[in-house]
């Protein structure tokens, strides 16, 4: 999220929501050449009109952007803690695998 996330600062909620409900919106008008193109599309409701659908999507899209941003902020949080800069580090933070540069000579 940290490469998509709309240069804003405050509170990692807001941040997440507002990149979840963006992402939504952005991607509905898709839902048209899903209902057109897909090859189960007889058997699958049409998406790109239906009102319940949009608001469902909506829902989901808002939750998993406010679940996104927490866990982004609690990512950064153990970052700053550790003292951990640059690329890479996240990985071993997060599942305490340690970091080996291939270019370093033993």
């Amino acid at each position: 999220m940290r490469g998509s996330s709309p240069p804003c600062r405050g509170l990692p909620v807001l941040r997440g929501l507002l990149v979840g409900i963006i992402e939504h919106v952005a991607a509905w008008p898709l839902t048209v050449v899903f209902d057109r193109y897909h090859p189960a599309r007889k058997e699958l409701p049409k998406l790109a009109a239906d009102p319940r659908a949009f608001g469902q999507a909506t829902v989901r899209h808002a939750v998993f952007g406010i679940v996104l941003g927490l866990v982004e902020d609690a990512l950064d949080d153990r970052r700053r803690r550790a003292g951990a800069a640059g690329p890479g580090s996240a990985g071993a933070l997060v599942f305490r695998i340690p970091v080996r540069r291939s270019h370093q000579r033993r």
